[in-house]
């Protein structure tokens, strides 16, 4: 009985192996003639693909073409090297050795610091100038239909936003020079005029107690030259009076 069993149970293993093999033989045969069948079908679409890149490319580089002409063109006519070359990402730098000295730096303290009031006010100056030129080309020209025009008035803009005052980049690093955050101050042609109405922001305590001294200095003077000016009106007022006045108490020689 044991050995009929035991022929039993390799027949069944041997059987479905038998099945399994046939299987995987059929799956191949199969696969090998859907590969046959659809071999062109796969060529024709590697062939669309490797076309769309290739046109991409093309397209690509003819627009890149395109927009290098427009901007050389844009370049020549407002002189846009020239501005350019007027123009930095920061026109100065500072390093802070703390995170509250960072958090309290002002354009005051970097003006005070540097004392470079007026050269900040040349570079504003030239930024105004710079930024006034650009905008009055990107408000109306005759590039706004062409395609390209909005990459490169994107360019333009950019270059605005550099001339919108005197840029100081601000850093915190630490002593042993590690980077711990950044700011940048812009000093634009409104602070610039704030500052000329109000030198005293610029002053230090003692600077600022000798401005007043000056100044109530002046006012008395100016308040003197008032009152003198007044007297003195007064004064050729009555005299012109007494002129236009007859005198009444004259006595006539002559007989009665």
């Amino acid at each position: 009985m044991a050995s009929k069993r035991k022929k039993s149970g390799g027949c069944g293993t041997g059987f479905w192996i038998l099945m399994a093999s046939g299987f995987i033989i059929y799956i191949g045969q199969e696969a090998s003639e859907f590969v046959v069948r659809t071999r062109g079908i796969l060529l024709l679409l590697g062939l669309i693909i490797i076309a769309f890149f290739i046109i991409r490319k093309i397209v690509k580089i003819r627009t890149t073409k395109k927009r290098e002409e427009l901007y050389s063109a844009i370049s020549a006519e407002i002189n846009l090297d020239q501005m350019i070359s007027e123009l930095k990402e920061y026109d100065d730098y500072v390093v802070v050795g703390s995170k509250k000295a960072l958090e309290n730096y002002t354009d005051i303290k970097y003006l005070r610091e540097h004392e470079n009031f007026e050269k900040v006010k040349a570079v504003v100056d030239i930024k105004d100038q710079i930024s006034d030129r650009l905008n009055s080309f990107i408000t109306e020209n005759k590039y706004e239909k062409d395609s390209q025009y909005i990459y490169v008035k994107d360019q333009l803009l950019s270059y605005m936003k550099l001339a919108e005052g005197y840029r100081v980049h601000v850093t915190y690093n630490t002593a042993a020079g590690n980077y711990k955050g950044s700011k940048t101050l812009c000093i634009n042609s409104r602070r610039i005029k704030e500052l000329e109405l109000f030198p005293e922001y610029l002053m230090t305590k003692g600077e600022y107690n000798q401005f007043l001294k000056q100044q109530n200095k002046e006012k008395l003077i100016s308040k003197k030259n008032a009152m003198y000016e007044r007297v003195n009106s007064i004064l050729e007022y009555a005299n012109e009076s007494n002129k236009s006045f007859p005198n009444f108490c004259t006595i006539e020689d002559g007989n009665q």
